[in-house]
């Protein structure tokens, strides 16, 4: 047990007392968890005790004690100014939760001491606090640090819960223009366990009032200190993150007289008008009646909160204030959406009042930013409701609301059609897929839009919608084969040629462009063009081989009987080459993104490493345009330069044989100086490896089909190549050779065990033509025959021996 430290007997009267009594301003970012950070003087003024090797407390000096970063720190309170780390008298860091009980790493003595024992110092210490209010407050914030509540430690504070509340619920001070001062002060210092008690505090209608009727006596008497002040409580106020207070903050008796405390930040130099703009310059409007008063109420509450947490206090909000004023304007949203759908009177109304032919344009730009806001607000819903929403949607006529806007000759009505487009298709394709086959015709929009992709005079338009397209050509979001057979194969057969017309004819476009703006007979069309026909034309081109770049990674034998068909490659690929105005050379690079879009497209016909398409570019040579190009092209490091040599390395490395023979046989000699890059050597060396290869693969097919025509040829030629490649042991060691003596043939004896050994017949007659008659070989001196497993010595009873044999084979 750690012996009690003394008291501390500062008295509340001193001149360091007084310095207690001042307030504080806390730093605005202060984190949760981590007590209080700002300068700690004037909040825990405490003496610093340690326990010598005596057993006695010494006085280490008198300061205030703060929680910083996980850390108990003590400065000396001689310094007036922020204290440095030169004036630290203690660091020492929080221990962690012991795991037994029993064995606390702080101890709680009386109410004004608190005591440890420090693993990492091997040091006894203490803090005793000057109050033992500041004390209780420290001891709660020190338990929270260590991961635990004030109920975990039981009587360590003190009386039970009861004085913790009273020591870490600070009551809140009537406001007067004397102290709000103090009032921001308490606001901005309050620890984690007293924010739901002050946000208690200042929900209370009197209270909040109170505060509202002082806020407008400072503007009007030019307040700087005490607007000043407001804005430090209603910004802590919001960063108390609690949501009825922030519910009541923001609710229409409150909001605007709320901002307009929010305009006087002391850290600008001038008030910012934000109530002049949301009153004056936002004006609300309802293009369509609206009779629910809810809708309306949190229609304003949404538009308010996205302000204020994006303008307003922007620099001020933490994460998780900023994720509590979202989730209030995502629920806010998802009730707009579900009243509004349930209002079928309303539904028809707006869907009625968009196909009325006789709208003006203003009109109709109206209706639909509304509609476009309202598909906005409907992303936030789950899918399933998302998916009723659109089904009311297409059920009202939402299909001709997009053909109508998208075709239109004004810009925004084009945009706002496109955007709805886009998220019906995004989050809806299957519904949109299934409407467009029963529409009559069947597939009007998606016609339509590769006509407007065509006709449009403005690039981002034309860019959003090829998005629309490959959304609706993708077949991984189609569900079920039949849907996917049925819709492209519709696509192939009515619409795919004409959107690839503008690969081969720029006049295509141009004229679809020139026919669009005549339509608009003001003019408007014309001035809001930002871009030229002949750079139209390129985007256009330029979307195209990007759809056909996506149709080769997704459509399989689809794209690839309509590239064959229709020989779509060779017609791109003279974008890459332009005729030259000069004369000297026929063709030169495009040098354009065109150029990139082309490569991609080529790319992706040589990534799938099928055959069909190497060999229809092995075939028709296409590959000529590129490398030429690319020759052309020279030393200049751009992103074609690296996109041939990137498709080349691909072609080396996956040793896609048809397409690395044909471009080192066919167009060596215009890489052939190339040396920054090891690539074509490498591409050259490959090939030689698969010639190689290929050559000893046909030797070896050609020696078994003529060993399988002529199988006896085959029989001799494997007898002879086993008897020349089998090992003889006799050529190792030669038996020694016969000799005149060794040849003598002496008189007959008699074989053993009566057996006997006669020339000629089985009559024992004499035959003709025997050299040798009824005779005994016995040579005069024993001769070893060698063989390959034993040696073997032939005597007088070896009538059959290898000599006897070998003298037979003579004779006859």
């Amino acid at each position: 047990m750690i012996r009690r430290p003394p008291r501390s007997t500062l008295s509340s009267s001193s001149a360091a007392s007084d310095v207690y009594k001042r307030q504080v301003v806390m730093a605005p970012n202060e984190r949760e968890g981590e007590g209080a950070q700002a300068d700690p003087r004037g909040l825990n003024r405490v003496k610093v005790y340690q326990l010598n090797q005596d057993g006695a407390w010494e006085d280490q000096g008198t300061g205030y004690a703060s929680l910083a970063n996980k850390f108990v720190v003590v400065y000396a309170e001689e310094q007036e100014q922020r204290p440095s780390t030169s004036s630290v008298i203690l660091e020492a860091p929080v221990l962690p939760t012991p795991q037994v009980a029993a064995e606390e790493a702080y101890q709680r003595q009386g109410d004004t001491i608190i005591s440890w024992s420090d693993p990492n110092l091997q040091v006894d210490l203490a803090l005793s606090f000057q109050e033992s209010e500041r004390c209780t407050v420290f001891w709660t914030e020190l338990q929270v640090l260590q991961g635990r509540t004030p109920e975990d430690s039981g009587g360590q504070y003190g009386q039970g819960g009861e004085q913790y509340a009273q020591g870490a619920q600070q009551q809140l001070p009537e406001p007067s223009m004397e102290n709000l001062s103090e009032i921001a002060t308490i606001v901005e210092n309050c620890g984690m366990y007293q924010r739901d008690y002050m946000a208690q505090s200042f929900a209370r209608k009197e209270y909040l009032r109170q505060l509202l009727e002082h806020f407008g006596m400072c503007e009007d008497l030019e307040n700087a200190e005490g607007l000043a002040a407001l804005f430090r409580i209603f910004k802590g106020m919001v960063m108390l993150n609690d949501n009825c207070l922030l519910e009541t903050l923001l609710s229409e008796d409150y909001i605007m007289r709320v901002i307009g405390v929010l305009e006087y930040d002391p850290e600008l130099r001038t008030r910012t008008p934000h109530r002049e703009y949301l009153t004056k310059t936002a004006v609300y409007k309802e293009v369509i009646p609206i009779h629910d008063d809810k809708v309306r109420i949190n229609t304003h509450q949404n538009f308010r909160v996205m302000y204020l947490k994006d303008v307003i206090l922007a620099k001020y909000l933490d994460d998780h204030t900023f994720s509590t004023l979202s989730t209030l304007v995502y629920f806010n949203s998802v009730d707009i959406v579900d009243r509004l759908q349930g209002d079928s009177g309303f539904m028809d109304n707006l869907f009625s009042a968009l196909l009325d032919q006789n709208n003006t344009v203003n009109r109709l730009s109206d209706l639909m930013g509304f509609l476009q806001e309202l598909c906005q607000l409907a992303k936030n819903l789950q899918a399933i409701a998302r998916g009723q929403f659109y089904r009311k949607l297409v059920d009202r006529g939402l299909s001709r609301v997009i053909e109508m806007a998208i075709c239109h000759t004004n810009r925004s009505l084009r945009l706002c059609g496109v955007d709805i487009a886009s998220g019906f298709i995004g989050h809806e394709s299957h519904l949109c897929r299934t409407h467009l086959m029963q529409q009559s015709p069947k597939c009007k929009l998606l016609g339509l839009l590769v006509e407007q992709l065509f006709a449009d005079n403005d690039a981002g338009i034309k860019s959003q919608i090829a998005e629309l397209l490959k959304n609706l050509l993708d077949p991984e979001l189609m569900e079920g084969t039949s849907e996917k057979d049925d819709f492209l194969n519709m696509f192939y057969e009515s619409l795919m040629e004409p959107l690839v017309s503008c690969i081969t004819s720029e006049n295509v476009v141009s004229d679809k462009i020139r026919e669009f703006r005549k339509r608009d007979s003001t003019g408007q069309c014309r001035k809001e063009q930002m871009d030229s026909d002949l750079s139209l034309v390129a985007v256009t081109q330029n979307q195209v081989c990007e759809i056909l770049a996506f149709c080769v990674q997704q459509h399989g034998y689809r794209i690839k009987y309509f590239i064959l068909r229709h020989n779509i490659v060779q017609k791109a690929l003279q974008m890459v080459l332009k005729k030259s105005t000069s004369g000297a050379k026929p063709r030169r690079v495009a040098g354009n993104y065109l150029t990139l879009s082309v490569m991609r497209f080529v790319r992706a016909c040589v990534g799938l490493k099928d055959e069909f398409y190497n060999r229809h570019l092995v075939k028709n040579n296409l590959f000529e345009p590129v490398m030429v190009a690319f020759q052309q092209n020279g030393s200049r490091y751009n992103l074609f330069n690296s996109a041939v040599i990137e498709m080349v390395e691909f072609c080396r490395k996956e040793n896609v044989k048809s397409l690395v023979g044909h471009l080192v046989e066919a167009h060596a000699d215009k890489f052939k100086g190339i040396e920054y890059v090891s690539v074509f050597k490498d591409l050259v060396t490959k090939h030689e490896q698969n010639v190689d290869a290929e050559q000893g693969r046909e030797a070896a097919d050609t020696q078994q089909q003529q060993q399988q025509q002529q199988p006896w040829r085959r029989k001799a030629e494997s007898d002879d190549e086993s008897y020349f490649n089998e090992s003889d042991d006799d050529d190792a060691e030669q038996p020694p050779a016969l000799s005149a003596s060794d040849m003598e043939i002496g008189p007959a004896r008699p074989p053993p065990n009566g057996l006997e050994i006669r020339s000629g017949g089985p009559a024992g007659g004499s035959q003709g033509g025997n050299l040798v008659g009824s005779s005994d070989v016995r040579p005069t001196s024993p001769t070893v025959f060698h063989n390959k497993s034993r040696s073997i010595s032939p005597t007088v009873n070896d009538a059959e021996g290898p000599l006897a044999k070998k003298l037979k084979v003579d004779a006859s």
